[in-house]
């Protein structure tokens, strides 16, 4: 081999480190602040040139804080890693047509929000720090969507990555809200017979209370057309005795 082709082949190598170089920097910068608009759809990372992993060996898992939920709740999300991680995505869709649903009012520290079809439906990370578990919180929106669930993609190192791990389904109880109210009305006190107490300004002052009606006591006297130790009216603040009592 002639001294010339040596050299050639000497510097056709340092091209090619220089190249990988470059492309890792490039990958690296881009990669440092969060995943790009073009991963809203499929949630694949743009900026790393690698084939994603088998999503039966991923190692992270999205665990929501409740089963159901109704619209305008919000809905605790963690996900939680048995080995470190360096990016991800994360939306909430819908299950009966896959659209984006909902917005992220909480994200940890090391994330951002970004706007896929509205601001905020989106979380991404804004640096390329390790990272194992984040709590995140997102609220339903206020009309009605269906059951959702929550997907991720998680990016490893620059060749490694998982796309659209998926949660359980959160369904949607879109009547729980009314039930609830219905429920506390059911269960408010009662006045009682003859008496009321307001939180209003009474007619007599120094008191709370005042006569609604006539207490059944002093209609039974006037009944009988005689005196009777019925019709006698109790002292003002104790609760009338009753015909049973």
């Amino acid at each position: 081999m002639t001294q010339e082709k040596v050299k050639m082949r000497v510097l056709a190598v340092l091209g090619g480190w220089a190249w990988a170089a470059l492309c890792l920097a490039s990958c690296s910068a881009a990669f440092s602040h969060g995943a790009g608009s073009g991963a809203c759809e499929d949630l694949q990372p743009k900026h790393i040139q690698a084939q994603p992993q088998d999503p039966q060996t991923h190692h992270v898992t999205i665990h929501t804080g409740r089963s159901s939920y109704s619209p305008g709740d919000t809905v605790p999300v963690t996900v939680r890693s048995s080995r470190d991680f360096m990016g991800f995505l994360l939306q909430a869709r819908r299950v009966s047509d896959h659209q984006i649903a909902g917005t992220f009012v909480f994200m940890p520290p090391h994330s951002k929000a970004m706007a896929c079809s509205q601001e905020a439906d989106t979380v991404t990370h804004s640096d390329k720090s390790r990272k194992r578990n984040l709590s995140f919180e997102w609220k339903a929106p206020a009309q009605p969507v269906g059951d959702i669930t929550f997907l991720l993609s998680v990016v490893q190192s620059y060749f490694v990555y998982w796309e659209r791990i998926e949660s359980s389904a959160v369904s949607q109880q879109t009547h729980l809200g009314a039930h609830t109210d219905h429920h506390e009305q059911l269960g408010s006190p009662m006045p009682s017979s003859g008496w009321s107490r307001e939180a209003t300004q009474s007619s007599t002052p120094g008191t709370a209370c005042h006569r609604t009606q006539e207490p059944v006591w002093q209609l039974m006297g006037k009944r009988g057309g005689g005196s009777s130790p019925l019709s006698r009216e109790p002292d003002v603040g104790l609760h009338p005795r009753t015909l049973g009592s």
